[in-house]
């Protein structure tokens, strides 16, 4: 399979690249240059690459995951992590890839005393959580594939 994984230099997103490489075909993209250079916050930038690579699946790690850094720049947590992710999304339904959306626990205030569930409802209580919640809503009402 073609996969295209996206913050491929990060933590998650290098584990997948690791991972699935013996038996697939895998591009990643990142902000730093030790894979392909694509933001995913430009857009015509990464959807040119996306129709490109054709990718079937596409593994979206990347984020902006400096949580205090989120509440000091809103504008930048939205951009990447909501606006970024809907980039990817209609990226999906334009080339026919599925998508693996990579959230956060922050969703949830963490006030439940068990583990949360899928089906749980989301409480964010900061910025960082409000903006993944906001990727995740994109992710839902836009990405038509579903397994």
């Amino acid at each position: 399979m073609r996969f295209l994984i996206t913050g491929a230099s990060g933590m998650l997103g290098s584990v997948f690249c690791r991972q699935l490489k013996d038996k697939n075909e895998i591009y990643g993209i990142d902000i730093r240059p030790s894979f392909t250079e694509i933001d995913i916050t430009e857009k015509q930038a990464l959807w040119n690459f996306v129709k490109k690579v054709q990718p079937q699946v596409i593994v979206h790690t990347a984020a902006y995951t400096d949580v205090d850094g989120c509440e000091l720049d809103p504008d930048k947590a939205y951009k990447i992590n909501a606006d970024g992710t809907k980039n990817l999304a209609e990226a999906c339904n334009d080339t026919g890839a599925l998508m693996i959306y990579i959230s956060t626990d922050y969703v949830f205030d963490g006030r439940k005393d068990k583990p949360y569930t899928e089906i749980d409802k989301p409480n964010p209580i900061n910025v960082y959580g409000k903006s993944k919640l906001q990727g995740e809503k994109y992710v839902r009402n836009l990405v038509k594939i579903f397994l």
